[in-house]
């Protein structure tokens, strides 16, 4: 998967086909935190898989098997760039039966907190 700057990010899918999916399971969304790859989240994953989800766990920019970033990265650009590319990526509107106009944009899950301005990995403000 290659999102809109160009950086090839791994998405794996853990499913468990032998699995009986309770009424209302469905896809699942994880990913790591900064100093982890899909490894932190294959337990819960597996867990989720064996009661019918298919989860998909999206591997950070210059974490795991996912290229590194040409430029600086920061939260912002993992949750605008990255995790959007990923959703759009699996047709999550589409697989939620949500209308366009509707659809979730970017800043509506947490519309108030400011921007985290430094590059990861930099030090100071």
């Amino acid at each position: 998967m290659t999102t809109q700057d160009g950086t090839r990010l791994a998405l794996w899918r853990v499913r468990d086909d032998a699995a009986n999916p309770p009424v209302g399971t469905s896809d699942v969304f994880l990913t790591h935190g900064t100093f982890s790859d899909k490894r932190i989240c294959l337990g819960m994953a597996k867990h989720l898989a064996s009661l019918g989800c298919c989860c998909w766990i999206l591997e950070w920019r210059g974490h795991g098997s996912s290229g590194a970033s040409a430029t600086a990265f920061n939260f912002d650009t993992v949750a605008q760039c990255d995790v959007m590319a990923a959703l759009d990526h699996l047709g999550a509107c589409r697989t939620l039966s949500v209308e366009s106009e509707n659809r979730p944009q970017r800043g509506q899950f947490l519309p108030n907190l400011q921007p985290h301005s430094r590059a990861m990995g930099q030090k100071g403000g």
